[in-house]
């Protein structure tokens, strides 16, 4: 997502809080500390880069699974954090809630993750308010119908002779025919 990407330490550091309502009352947190103060490992693997996702996207993704509702700013400024939804516990009464630190980032990709954390969570705002969610089954009708028109030949003359290119998600076929019309 985000250019220039350096291999440093990119990490997620979990931390939390607990707060009753009589702690609340007083102002006061119960407790406090890091779940993992070493931090998740965001650094793409093999195959992470062998598809293209960058620490941005796997930064993004942990994010999301995690359930963060907001950033600690509403305006980018460096340095935000995520808070997830509070939970509280049936029995007794007590309200956890989940902090994740970025750690290492450049300040282009921890602004990149505040954007798209908050589009993200826009969109489930949007979804909230008006009870209407995306239409994924048209999205993927539109992209097969893409995918179809790609799948299409294309004539083109090579050296005296003409390949059909069929273009395919995997990549392309290429047969190639003499001037006869025979295939080589």
């Amino acid at each position: 997502m985000c250019e220039n990407q350096l291999f440093t330490t990119k990490k997620i550091r979990t931390s939390y809080d607990i707060m009753t309502h009589e702690s609340a009352e007083q102002g006061l947190l119960l407790e406090n500390g890091w779940i993992d103060e070493e931090g998740e490992d965001m650094h793409p693997d093999k195959w992470d880069k062998y598809n293209g996702t960058s620490a941005v996207d796997n930064a993004v993704e942990f994010l999301q699974n995690k359930g963060v509702i907001q950033a600690s700013n509403s305006h980018f400024s460096g340095g935000e954090w995520y808070q997830s939804e509070s939970e509280q516990d049936m029995y007794s009464g007590e309200y956890t809630t989940n902090y994740y630190h970025l750690v290492g980032f450049t300040h282009d990709e921890e602004e990149c993750i505040f954007k798209l954390i908050n589009k993200e969570n826009k969109e489930r705002i949007r979804i909230m308010e008006t009870g209407k969610q995306f239409d994924y089954m048209a999205y993927i009708k539109k992209l097969e119908t893409q995918i179809e028109a790609l799948k299409k030949p294309v004539m083109i003359e090579v050296n005296k002779g003409i390949a059909e290119c069929i273009f395919c998600p995997d990549g392309v076929t290429v047969e190639i025919i003499d001037n006869d019309g025979e295939g080589i």
